[in-house]
């Protein structure tokens, strides 16, 4: 992984503003979210759904992260407890809790 993009510079602790690095895989860019808390999300979008000049725009980059956190983009991964999952995986979760919440209120 080579580092091709950071939103900021230096340390995150100008304004307790948060800031994002996007990393180069082969076929994908992981994007690590993080901030002043050192809390660091994760996500790998394939590169044609981030073009080069969407890089700086903060917007597009926190939707990416909804969409693929709600299962919203195939070919995606997002990070979660240690653990990369796919767009069906976060679909089959999201599944299970919502059946676990409906028996739970039955």
């Amino acid at each position: 992984m080579q580092e091709i993009y950071r939103s900021f510079e230096g340390k995150l602790n100008v304004d307790c503003q948060d800031g994002y690095i996007i990393l180069e895989l082969k076929e994908r860019y992981q994007i690590e979210w993080l901030t002043v808390w050192g809390k660091t999300q994760k996500i790998r979008v394939k590169k044609d759904l981030l073009p080069v000049e969407d890089f700086g725009n903060a917007s597009k980059i926190s939707e990416l992260f909804t969409d693929i956190s709600h299962g919203c983009l195939k070919g995606c991964m997002y990070y979660y407890k240690n653990s990369w999952y796919s767009y069906d995986k976060i679909l089959e979760i999201q599944k299970k809790n919502q059946s676990n919440n409906w028996q739970a209120y039955v």
